[in-house]
């Protein structure tokens, strides 16, 4: 893989010839075109110093590590642009009571828990240029709950009947959207389509829910976790995955690599949906994290997944990336 490729050249002293042999083995690799030689170059520029920040990052002793990825042609400007596919207005207008758990499993929590082990977590997906990263984090926890609960194999259901039937209130397809209104629409249809009937295209399209002969995933509601306590959200993960909306527009997120992630730099303004799939602690470094499945493709973080810093304390109660601001899961 050419993530292979960059690390063994990673440490070669930044001149022209390497770089642009980077350069070139990473359009391949990411199948990148540009309009002219001036955007390509502009490109060229962007990727070297991305390239440099990777490179100075992984002299630090940190508890994660960066590598060069899809997102290697793009500013932090560019990166942030990208993930306006969240909005956030609606979790404080639905009207329901925040779920915490009480009496239901403290106590009796295990240490460490990890669905994608378990094989109830289908496989990583990439979101492209859609900013549907919602519809995504909706149907994670959607077939992985209804596999969890009738314990039965995951059914991978239809991101794309999401992005394209789901137009109540904000939802807006891959123009952005939000969890609980995505949850919504799943109780009204009874179910999704699957994923094999309604496969994923990448961009907005008319509703083809009619056509689908297969419909699973049905809840009956959703609960709310209550916001700014990890123990909750660790309860709520206990039972099965949870989706959550994060800050993804740091630095760190744009091109992480492997590691437990912690950094100053993320704060609690939550613009990206993502679903927690367990939980856990790193031996080595001694933190305690959450494990993410993200939509970014398998060729981002650790096979498409992220360690993210569990009660780490500098952000308060909100978690690490504002990860308990808005914690929502299916009720099957």
């Amino acid at each position: 893989m050419f993530c292979f490729f960059i690390i063994s050249l990673i440490l070669l002293p930044i001149t022209a010839s390497p770089l642009h042999a980077l350069f070139a083995s990473f359009q391949l690799e990411y199948n990148k075109t540009y309009s002219s030689d001036t955007e390509k170059q502009y490109r060229f520029e962007v990727f070297k110093d991305n390239l440099r920040h990777i490179k100075l990052f992984n002299t630090r002793n940190s508890s994660f590590t960066m590598a060069m990825n899809q997102f290697g042609d793009l500013t932090r400007f560019e990166f942030k642009q990208l993930l306006r596919g969240y909005d956030t207005s609606v979790l404080k207008r639905t009207g329901k009571k925040y779920h915490d758990f009480s009496g239901q499993l403290r106590g009796s929590l295990p240490t460490d828990v990890d669905w994608v082990k378990l094989k109830k977590v289908s496989t990583v997906k990439d979101q492209l240029y859609c900013g549907g990263c919602w519809a995504f984090a909706v149907a994670d926890a959607v077939e992985s709950r209804y596999a969890i609960r009738t314990n039965k194999p995951v059914v991978e259901v239809s991101i794309q009947e999401l992005i394209d039937c789901d137009h109540n209130g904000v939802n807006e397809g891959c123009i952005g959207g939000n969890l609980p209104e995505g949850y919504d629409y799943v109780i009204d249809m009874g179910g999704l389509c699957t994923q094999h009937e309604y496969s994923f295209t990448g961009y907005d399209q008319y509703c083809k829910r009619r056509q689908c002969k297969q419909i699973t995933g049905k809840i009956k509601d959703y609960g709310i976790v209550v916001p700014n306590n990890e123990l909750a959200l660790k309860e709520a993960v206990a039972q099965g995955p949870v989706a959550i909306a994060i800050e993804a527009d740091a630095d760190a997120m744009q091109f992480y690599e492997a590691g437990v992630l912690t950094t100053p730099k993320c704060g609690i303004n939550v613009d990206h949906a993502v679903t927690i799939v367990g939980y856990g602690v790193d031996q080595k470094k001694k933190l305690k994290y959450w494990k993410i499945k993200n939509s970014w493709s398998d060729d981002w973080g650790e096979g498409g997944y992220m360690r993210l810093c569990r009660e780490c304390g500098r952000n308060g109660k909100t978690g690490e990336c504002g990860i308990t601001v808005e914690a929502v899961f299916p009720i099957v």
